[in-house]
C-alpha cells in the first residue's frame, strides 16, 4: 500500500503553488469527502474543515449525486461525480499522521454507518454522543 492520501489543500498558497505544477488534466481530485449526501458540505480526509474552498459561481451543486467528491482546477474547486475521469493529487502521509480510512468512502456518513453495522461498541458510543447533544450536554462532563 502507498503511504499517501489525496490531497488536502489548506490555503491559497498551496492551491496556487499545486495550480502550478497542473499541467495534465483539467481538474483534478482532491480529499475533500461529502459529509452526506444531498448537502454539499466536505471535509477533508484528516476530518479538518475546508477553511478555503474557492468554489466555483454556483458550486457545490450536485446534490442529487449518489457519490460526489471535491475536484480542483487551477482557479475554482468544484463538486463532481465520483464516475467523472479526472487526474489525482495526492500527498504522503505526515509520519505523525493517523489514517482515519482505510479506503475512500462516499460520504462521511455512510463510513460511519458502515462502521456502527459492525462495531457495537462504536454503535453505542455514538448514540450516546447524539443524545447529550440533543439535550445540550456535549460538552458537560
Amino acid at each position: 500500500m502507498f503511504d499517501a492520501h489525496l490531497a488536502i489543500i489548506g490555503s491559497r498558497e498551496e492551491h496556487q503553488f499545486l495550480s502550478s505544477k497542473l499541467n495534465h488534466c483539467t481538474r483534478y481530485w482532491v480529499g475533500g469527502l461529502p459529509i452526506a449526501r444531498g448537502k454539499m458540505s466536505f471535509v477533508w480526509l484528516d476530518l479538518t474543515p475546508l477553511n478555503y474552498a474557492p468554489w466555483f459561481p454556483g458550486a457545490p451543486n450536485d446534490y442529487e449525486a449518489k457519490c460526489s467528491g471535491l475536484t480542483v482546477d487551477k482557479i475554482f474547486f468544484h463538486d463532481d461525480h465520483c464516475s467523472e475521469a479526472h487526474c489525482l493529487i495526492c500527498q504522503k502521509f505526515n509520519e505523525n499522521a493517523t489514517r482515519i480510512f482505510d479506503e475512500y468512502p462516499k460520504t462521511l456518513i455512510d463510513y460511519i454507518a458502515n462502521k456502527m453495522e459492525k462495531d457495537e461498541k462504536l454503535k453505542t458510543n455514538v448514540i450516546q454522543l447524539l443524545k447529550r447533544h440533543k439535550n445540550g450536554s456535549c460538552l458537560k462532563k
